[in-house]
C-alpha cells in the first residue's frame, strides 16, 4: 500500500500539454486519481489558450509538439505572466530530442 494520500492533489486544477494521447491518458488518470481536475492540451497553442481559460495551479508539458512546442510555451507564459519570479520551470531532454 501507498502512503501517499487518496486526496494529495484534490482541487488542485492542472494542464497537462502532451501530444502524445498514451502519455496524456496516463498522466490524467494518475493526477485524476489523487483528486486534480486535469485539463489535457494537445499541443502548446492548445496549451496556452487552457492555461489562459483555467488559471492553473500547476502545468506540466511536454518540450517536442507540432504547433507550438514547449520552449515556446513557457516563453509565452513568461511574457503574459509578466512577473515570473515565482514560475519554476525543469525540463527533461531524452536522447533523442538531443539528437543522440
Amino acid at each position: 500500500m501507498s502512503n501517499i494520500p487518496a486526496n494529495l492533489l484534490q482541487g488542485w486544477k492542472i494542464v497537462i500539454v502532451e501530444d502524445e494521447p498514451d502519455n496524456l491518458e496516463v498522466a490524467a488518470y494518475i493526477l485524476e486519481f489523487y483528486g486534480a481536475i486535469v485539463y489535457p492540451a494537445m499541443d502548446g497553442k492548445e496549451g496556452l489558450a487552457v492555461i489562459t481559460d483555467t488559471s492553473p495551479d500547476f502545468v506540466i508539458s511536454d518540450l517536442s509538439m507540432p504547433s507550438m512546442d514547449g520552449w515556446e510555451l513557457i516563453h509565452k507564459l513568461k511574457l503574459n505572466l509578466g512577473d515570473a519570479r515565482n514560475s519554476d520551470h525543469r525540463a527533461h531532454r531524452s536522447r533523442y530530442d538531443r539528437g543522440s
